[in-house]
């Protein structure tokens, strides 16, 4: 014998629709169940006329309990640890539930007595929750802003540091450098100095002898006496012509020496010169090292940015007190509390 097939009609599943159209949710859903049914038999192009001329509800409330089929369905509501609970809510009160992500909703009903709200009670509810929601993202992103600006302050401090310990080293290399050229300058001095002393010298050792030459050839002239043993080999004037031709080389030596002991002169003004420069530039990189000091810098550079960032917290803290001036107390207690602690760690140092 065959099996009996009954074929369900469009009349049918409204009668159905008409039947469970009541004040809870597992009906509102078993409705939104029905109403996919009839709209696969429906007509294309026929639905919202059907759903004006055969059902007791508006065509937005078709829609609404289609909505609560498909997100709060059989499958949906076993999610729930109180499933039946949540079925006894009333389909206005499941609208609202259905403003939360589906996977909060749970969480959602077991913190909150959502049966024994009133509608208007449940929506006031989820706003307070997505305000709440929303201060404590931005909140976290005010923080994560905050600590990227700090990890950006504290690599550029970081930075900072690194290249003024390179410019100490640097400065340190210069300043060895100007203490090398400083120690060569006066040692170049001292060599000129010893140099132009003995050209001096040499100078008033030949002075003296042209002198002494001098007087030979004056005395020739003046008493041309010749032993009588030299008559025959010499006469007396080319004792005089030997006198004069002395007295002329001595002179020409003693020029000469003059000429070498100003040359030594200048080359020792020079040294003086270069090693006054070279003193001058030591002084000043030694200066400029002291300066470079890292950690001084690193202090005055960090110090900026504790400056800088102080100044940004008392910009929130003005914020926080306008929204409440009960915010104030606690907000200095900890603040003076924190300026303590720096003050504290000063004083260990020193």
């Amino acid at each position: 014998m065959s099996e009996l097939t009954i074929t369900r009609t469009v009349a049918d599943v409204t009668r159905d629709i008409r039947i469970k159209t009541g004040q809870f949710l597992m009906d509102a859903i078993d409705i939104g169940r029905l109403l996919f049914e009839a709209k696969a038999m429906v007509p294309a192009g026929q639905w919202s006329k059907y759903v004006a001329e055969e059902l007791p509800f508006s065509h937005s409330w078709a829609n609404n309990y289609m909505r609560m089929y498909k997100e709060l369905g059989k499958d949906q509501l076993s999610l729930f640890a109180d499933s039946q609970a949540l079925g006894n809510l009333r389909p206005t009160q499941a609208l609202e539930l259905l403003a939360l992500p589906a996977e909060e909703r749970e969480d959602f009903v077991q913190t909150h007595d959502v049966e024994h709200m009133s509608t208007r009670e449940l929506h006031q509810a989820i706003r307070e929750r997505d305000e709440a929601k929303k201060a404590q993202q931005e909140a976290e992103e005010r923080a994560a802003e905050a600590e990227a600006s700090l990890e950006d302050a504290q690599q550029a401090a970081e930075s900072q540091i690194r290249q003024l310990e390179q410019a100490a080293k640097d400065e340190k290399t210069v300043t060895d450098a100007m203490r090398n050229r400083a120690e060569v300058a006066e040692k170049a001095q001292a060599d000129a100095q010893k140099r132009e002393s003995e050209a001096l010298a040499k100078v008033a050792d030949l002075k003296k002898k042209l002198e002494a030459a001098n007087a030979e050839v004056k005395k020739l002239k003046e008493s041309p006496v010749i032993p009588d043993d030299l008559m025959k080999t010499m006469r007396a004037e080319a004792e005089e012509s030997a006198a004069k031709k002395a007295a002329a080389d001595l002179q020409k030596k003693v020029e000469a020496a003059e000429d070498a002991a100003r040359k030594a002169q200048q080359e020792r003004q020079k040294a003086e010169e270069s090693a006054r420069s070279a003193r001058e530039q030591l002084e000043a990189a030694q200066k400029n090292a002291k300066l470079s000091d890292p950690d001084l810098m690193a202090v005055q550079v960090l110090g900026q940015q504790i400056l800088t960032q102080w100044n940004v917290l008392l910009g929130h803290r003005k914020k926080v007190i306008a929204r409440g001036a009960a915010n104030a107390d606690p907000i200095d207690a900890f603040l003076r509390k924190m300026l303590d602690t720096m003050a504290m760690g000063v004083e260990k140092v020193v």
